[in-house]
């Protein structure tokens, strides 16, 4: 299945949960996506538990920024490394022309359409074989998993079980459009590292939706669809 969301249309329709403060308590460094990071030494120790569902990866058990599974962590841009007080195409790294169809310098339909290392949260992050996921790794964990909507710590999400019996929490965070949080606790994006094939401003994205909030026209709860590549989301990391 293929799903495309309007963030228009959605940030209008879901403003009762508008928030502008990260769950887990942590705040927006700065406007700027591109600045300097750290880079991650070589053979540093590697603090974040990789879980083996059964599958060809390793999933994360928590989202970037975040301490445990239940919580939101940060959010980014996609192919940004740096967390931002507002997210739109005005100031998104590869965006030359905002107005109207955005315009972009580097990733684009026939030219690059993987996130190049640089520019993927997890590899700048956390090091230590960490990245984000390819499409077909997201929809072998929606195809092969066990999905069951539950609540941890009182965050709402999905358990998900592997072929091999372990499991990992996708929090419905929801994402942050401008200064806004939308729909926490409802709704919520977990993105791959590809665009989407001949939509420039969309990337592939796993969406996961609580099923007492259903969207109008698709009433499914989890799907490999797509996203706009400037709001902010939160990252599940794989390794090998």
């Amino acid at each position: 299945m293929k799903r495309t969301f309007s963030i228009a249309i959605l940030a209008g329709a879901c403003m009762m949960f508008a928030s502008c403060q990260n769950k887990s308590g942590e705040t927006s460094e700065t406007d700027s996506p591109k600045e300097e990071i750290e880079e991650v030494a070589e053979g540093a120790a590697d603090v974040h538990e990789a879980v083996d569902l059964g599958l060809s990866v390793k999933w994360a058990s928590c989202n970037i920024g975040a301490a445990t599974p239940d919580q939101f962590g940060d959010y980014y841009a996609w192919g940004e490394t740096k967390t931002k007080t507002s997210y739109s195409w005005a100031n998104y790294f590869d965006c030359v022309e905002g107005e109207g169809a955005p315009v972009f310098k580097k990733y684009k339909d026939g030219v690059l359409t993987t996130l190049e290392s640089e520019d993927d949260v997890a590899v700048q992050l956390w090091g230590n074989g960490w990245r984000m996921p390819t499409a077909d790794e997201m929809r072998e964990l929606v195809e092969k998993c066990k999905w069951e909507e539950t609540t941890m710590q009182a965050s709402k999400g999905f358990m998900v079980t592997g072929p091999n019996g372990n499991t990992i929490f996708l929090p419905f965070t929801g994402w942050r459009v401008g200064d806004m949080l939308l729909n926490e606790g409802g709704l919520s994006d977990y993105p791959t590292n590809e665009t989407q094939p001949g939509v420039d401003d969309m990337n592939i994205t796993l969406f996961i939706q609580n099923d007492s909030e259903p969207i109008v026209g698709d009433d499914s709860s989890l799907d490999v669809g797509v996203k706009d590549r400037s709001a902010g989301v939160p990252v599940r990391a794989v390794k090998p």
